[in-house]
């Protein structure tokens, strides 16, 4: 048997091991990847947009990101479009949002 190794190390290192690792199983991504991917190349006062989202994806959407980003400096919002049933989910620095 191995030898275990124990070390402490801040939440964000540990999100970015974990994601490292699991990103290799099978090549499979979420469909919501691509919006954590533009997350990162946001500037300031710019914010991204997603549009058509059914109810029930909302939250998983939420999470998703959330998961992702750093959530003290990441905010996700989102309102019932006026035309249908689906949602409109933005995701932005909090700072911009205030």
């Amino acid at each position: 048997m191995a030898d275990i190794s124990v070390n402490t190390v801040p939440l964000k290192d540990a999100k970015d091991i974990l994601r490292s690792l699991r990103a290799g199983r099978g090549g499979r991504k979420s469909r919501y990847q691509p919006i954590v991917d533009a997350a990162g190349s946001l500037k300031s006062g710019q914010v991204i947009t997603v549009q058509g989202v059914e109810k029930m994806q909302v939250q998983a959407l939420r999470t998703y990101i959330l998961r992702f980003l750093d959530t003290d400096e990441w905010k996700v919002k989102s309102a019932k479009s006026k035309d249908d049933d689906s949602y409109v989910v933005v995701v932005g620095r909090k700072a911009d949002f205030e």
